[in-house]
């Protein structure tokens, strides 16, 4: 005991009780970092980070060829692999029925989530879509987003497949959808074609 307090000293003893201390409260503070991290640092940071901008007036969405087109001008200067819902022949037309809808939108507002980074909504259902659900007597749906797939960085460049990965959205890689974030302005005109 003697060598013990000899080597630390009463002000040794006040040092080492603070840095453990310091320790375990750090300790207890990393999984609040963490989710920090993983929702801010990485898509919040990446977000506010633009990459080359690309300007695009205009977006097609080819349902069949699973391909989602930027356009400048008449001119497509983009093109990116997509992800559609669970049963994606055919137009959308009740909640829950896993299509991506079909027709002229807008790409009206954006946000970032914890669950999928970016995200820029399109204005289904519209007028149509409404009367046609109506007539049919049931929800047209609605909450159908542009987004980042799930469970990928926000860098990664993984090019989604044919596996289902949304319930209706499109789903694009977290690179892509940082480029569209940047590429579209809320407003810009969605063509969602067969």
């Amino acid at each position: 005991m003697r060598a013990y307090r000899r080597s630390f000293g009463g002000a040794g003893l006040a040092r080492a009780a603070l840095i453990l201390l310091s320790l375990a409260a750090l300790v207890a503070a990393l999984p609040i970092a963490w989710r920090l991290h993983e929702t801010h640092a990485l898509w919040g940071g990446l977000m506010l980070t633009p990459v080359a901008r690309l300007e695009a007036d205009r977006v097609v969405v080819l349902k069949a060829r699973r391909e989602l087109l930027l356009y400048h001008d008449d001119t497509v200067v983009e093109r990116y692999p997509v992800s559609l819902g669970f049963d994606p022949l055919g137009a959308k037309r009740r909640e829950g029925d896993g299509r991506t809808p079909e027709g002229q939108y807008r790409l009206d507002w954006r946000r970032l989530s914890e669950r999928v980074g970016a995200a820029i909504h399109v204005s289904y259902p519209n007028a149509a879509d409404r009367e046609r659900a109506a007539r049919a007597g049931v929800d047209p749906g609605g909450g159908i987003m542009l987004h980042a797939l799930y469970g990928n960085l926000p860098w990664s460049k993984v090019a989604p497949d044919r596996r289902v990965w949304t319930a209706g959205c499109i789903g694009l890689a977290p690179a892509d959808m940082r480029e569209l974030w940047y590429a579209v302005g809320d407003g810009t005109p969605i063509d969602i074609r067969p």
